[in-house]
């Protein structure tokens, strides 16, 4: 008992209880700072990755606008011009008023049909729906087509998304008519509060390495990261294709307030 009452012991233990808590304070020092580094390097890993996404982003965007542009410029020439030409020509070898009449609303056709392609009129209006099945109603002479909608609730989806998500259906639909040489076409559409989800299911070739290459993909998949949406496709060769998209429509709309 005198042992422990010795000031000299008291003192040295007195100097291990305060040691031990130094160490215990220079312990959780350390750990705190390499928490804090660790979501430091966490953030710069995904601001580096988020400046990485917008810029594949804007990439894949002025890489879509280019084609869009020499797409437009091609039609001008091979359309428009050579019907611009023939009108002129007849009208110079006086061919009757009617057929030139004629061939001048036909133009004037093609120019309205262009236009519609580029920006679809009345697009705050018209529900998706009508403008999916106004896309694909002249495909009832060369495929069966069938169009099922499943409208859980009626939603005024934003112009914007209502506009890409018609971009990507149109480039899904020219991919089957270029490449999948099929002869059915089935599109479902599914909106609900939360969720819009698209399939486009065709009984074609599938893909092959070859034509995947040649796919207009890359524009489908620029859109759907624009609606941060999950696409994926399954083309077995040979079994046909399946496209199929899911958009978060909750999440877009409160991020878009």
């Amino acid at each position: 008992m005198e042992h422990w009452q010795n000031p000299k012991v008291i003192a040295f233990w007195l100097w291990i209880i305060v040691l031990i808590f130094m160490l215990m304070a220079v312990f959780i020092s350390f750990l705190v700072r390499n928490y804090v580094f660790q979501i430091k390097k966490e953030e710069q890993k995904n601001n580096e990755l988020r400046l990485n996404i917008q810029k594949d982003l804007l990439l894949n965007s002025i890489e879509t606008q280019e084609k869009e542009r020499t797409r437009i410029a091609e039609e001008l020439h091979d359309n428009f011009i050579s019907q611009l030409n023939i009108i002129r020509l007849m009208n110079a070898n006086n061919y009757e008023n009617d057929i030139i009449n004629n061939k001048i609303v036909e133009c004037i056709k093609a120019v309205r049909k262009m236009s519609h392609e580029l920006t679809p009129p009345f697009l705050n209006t018209i529900s998706l729906e009508e403008l999916m099945a106004e896309h694909i109603q002249p495909l009832n002479q060369s495929f069966s087509v069938d169009f099922f909608s499943n409208l859980l609730v009626q939603l005024d989806l934003v112009a914007h998304i209502k506009l890409q998500v018609l971009r990507i259906f149109q480039e899904i639909i020219t991919n089957i008519i270029k490449h999948a040489n099929a002869t059915v076409i089935k599109v479902f559409l599914r909106i609900s509060k939360k969720w819009l989800t698209l399939q486009v299911v065709d009984n074609g070739i599938g893909f092959n390495s070859n034509i995947r290459k040649g796919m207009g993909l890359k524009n489908i998949e620029s859109r759907a990261q624009i609606l941060q949406a999950d696409f994926r496709f399954n083309a077995p060769y040979s079994k046909g294709t399946s496209f199929i998209i899911c958009i978060n429509l909750e999440k877009l709309n409160n991020e878009s307030r």
